[in-house]
Order: C-alpha cells, then sequence, then structure tokens
C-alpha cells in the first residue's frame, strides 16, 4: 500500500499530553553528572564536549549508513581526534582519508550548531540549507530511479531544495511519497513558523516533532536524516547551555 504524502502539521494537544516522566529523569540526570564535571575543572568539561561532539559526528553516519566503522577504531577517534593515520583500513568500508573528510564535516556541523544555540541564533530555513551544505560538501552524487526503474547517478545539489521528486521505492514495491518539490518552500517556511512560536514546552518533545516533520517534508535530494539528526542536538544543547550559564552565574 502506497503511502500519500499530506502537509505536516503543528502540535497537537494530544501531542503535549505525552508522558514524558522516563525521559526527564534520564535529562536530569545526564545535567546533574554534567554539572558535577564543570563544578570539577572546566578543563575536563571541554574535553567532554570535543569527545561528544566527535561521538556524534561517528553516529551520525553508522545511523545513516555512510560508512561503516568497528568499536575499536571508533573509540581512538573519540579520544584522539579525527586523524587518516588513526584509521585501521579493516575496520571500516571507506577509504581513510575520505572516512575522515566525512568526519570532519559532521564535526563542523555540530560546531555550527553549537555556535548557533551559544549565539541565541534562530533556527532558520537558511541555517537549515547551510547544514545541509556542510554535511555533504564531500558527497557529489546521488542514487536513484528513472522513469524506466533503472538505478542512476545524478549530482547531488548542496544546501538547496529537490527538484525532481524523492519518493523511494519500498522492498514490497508500494511508494513512500514524500512532499512535492513544489511544496516544500511553504512547507518548510511552516515548519519554521510554528517551531518559532514553541518557546515553551519539553526540549525533548519538540525535537521530536521537528525531526518527524522535516522528514515528512523530505526537502533534498539526499542527506535529510543527516540533517534532521541534528534538530535533537540543538535542543539538547539548549537546555544544557542554559544549565552551564546558571553555574557560571552561581560561580
Amino acid at each position: 500500500m502506497d503511502y500519500h504524502w499530506e502537509p505536516i502539521t503543528p502540535l497537537t494537544e494530544q501531542d503535549k499530553s505525552v508522558d514524558l516522566t522516563d525521559v526527564d529523569s534520564l535529562t536530569a540526570a545526564w545535567l546533574d553528572v554534567r554539572a558535577k564535571l564543570a563544578e570539577s575543572s572546566a578543563a575536563n568539561l571541554t574535553v567532554f564536549n570535543e569527545r561528544l561532539a566527535r561521538q556524534w559526528s561517528i553516529e551520525t553516519g553508522i545511523l545513516e549508513k555512510i560508512y561503516h566503522l568497528d568499536r575499536g577504531n571508533t573509540l581512538v577517534l573519540i579520544e584522539k581526534g579525527f586523524v587518516e593515520d588513526l584509521v585501521e583500513r579493516s575496520s571500516t568500508n571507506r577509504d581513510p582519508a575520505e572516512l575522515i573528510e566525512i568526519l570532519r564535516d559532521h564535526k563542523a556541523a555540530i560546531d555550527l550548531v553549537q555556535d548557533c544555540v551559544a549565539n541565541s541564533r534562530p533556527l532558520t530555513v537558511g541555517l537549515i540549507n547551510n547544514l545541509h551544505a556542510i554535511l555533504t560538501r564531500h558527497q557529489e552524487t546521488v542514487e536513484g530511479l528513472d522513469q524506466f526503474d533503472h538505478l542512476v547517478s545524478f549530482p547531488l545539489k548542496h544546501g538547496a531544495f529537490k527538484d525532481p521528486p524523492n519518493n523511494p521505492k519500498r522492498p514490497d514495491g508500494s511508494i513512500h511519497e514524500y512532499c512535492p518539490p513544489i511544496h516544500v518552500q511553504s512547507e518548510m517556511d511552516n515548519l519554521m513558523l510554528w517551531y518559532s512560536e514553541y518557546t515553551e514546552g519539553n526540549p525533548i518533545l519538540l525535537a521530536a516533532w521537528l525531526h518527524h516533520r522535516f522528514a515528512q517534508i523530505h526537502p533534498y535530494q539526499d542527506g535529510n536524516g543527516r540533517v534532521a539528526s541534528y534538530f535533537p542536538v540543538q535542543k539538547a544543547k539548549c537546555r544544557l547551555t542554559a544549565t552551564e550559564r546558571g553555574l557560571r552565574s552561581i560561580d
């Protein structure tokens, strides 16, 4: 059975009533550990943040199946940094130099998000386009099916919305329809408008809503999952940044 695209919708009252008690408990525990780390040493917190950013950078590509990387080399890169000589050829299905370029792109995207949060820069369509351009900087092409169902490669536009539709065919032959290209701009405008109005509320809930609606639009020919994965990072970082400011004010 085909899935037919429908316009995105704002948060509903039912959405807002979801019980997030367990998630909030985990968040509180996380913030407590992080606050203690900040109190112990500013240097320790800096090292922790850098390692966490590298971990996010690696996991982004693994989740999106851009590359494979075994756990041993993952831990080394998180600890030591993104250095080509640290990558064992047998640990990944990518050329080590190519892998490091991609990981550095992912890290640059995280740096952009963190900079936006630190400077209270609002989330906009332009910012999301910039994020997409950074994340796909070293991806030149994307594969898709032509009108004869033949697999073909064509250039990937960086930081620009899709031109042809990107409706994947499922293993059972059904079609999952994403937002038609002609409606992408208006749908993204709605997404940003509604998001800007949600100044209050659980950040986990808002991140989930934003991630889902963005994926429903699927505005880019490829790289949508990578971009969407950074929205929860932004919401989580907002809360963590607020905590850090509180700690500094106490000091």
